[in-house]
């Protein structure tokens, strides 16, 4: 093969990796740490796989956290923040949360559930099987990453 042909298909090869790399970040915008590729089946078949989906809270946002603020607007309210107690403690912290927006540290002393999807435990699961969601996060896919659940 002639060199210009090598260097040719070196740049045709460096061409398409980067626009496939850039099409799934765009895609995947503004969840990429939630991207799994199309071998998994994407977001919605890792978590059907049991992979983790949601691990560095990228889908608690500005819009997720504007909608737990508003649900502290008429009163406080205790929250639960499965998997993580304190991520919600951080975020008041750093201005993020209302002040009346206070964690809880068990699901039983909460009005919410804060649930990010990583593994959940099956009791816990069934436990909120059935009861409102106050909103949902998803990404692109339509795959749940984060919800706020009404427990009382």
């Amino acid at each position: 093969c002639p060199q210009w042909v090598r260097f040719s298909l070196q740049g045709v090869v460096l061409a398409v990796t980067v626009l496939l790399s850039a099409h799934a970040c765009m895609k995947t915008h503004p969840y990429q740490l939630s991207y799994y590729n199309g071998f998994v089946g994407g977001t919605r078949g890792a978590a059907e796989a049991g992979f983790t989906v949601s691990y560095w809270y990228d889908a608690l946002n500005r819009e997720a956290v504007e909608k737990i603020n508003r649900l502290a607007d008429v009163e406080g309210v205790f929250v639960y923040s499965y998997p993580n107690k304190d991520i919600l403690g951080w975020n008041k912290w750093l201005g993020n949360m209302k002040k009346s927006v206070y964690p809880a540290d068990r699901a039983e002393n909460a009005d919410y559930v804060l649930l990010i999807h990583r593994i959940v435990p099956s009791a816990l699961r069934q436990s909120l099987d059935g009861l409102p969601r106050e909103f949902v996060i998803t990404a692109t896919d339509r795959t749940p990453l984060l919800e706020m659940i009404r427990i009382r």
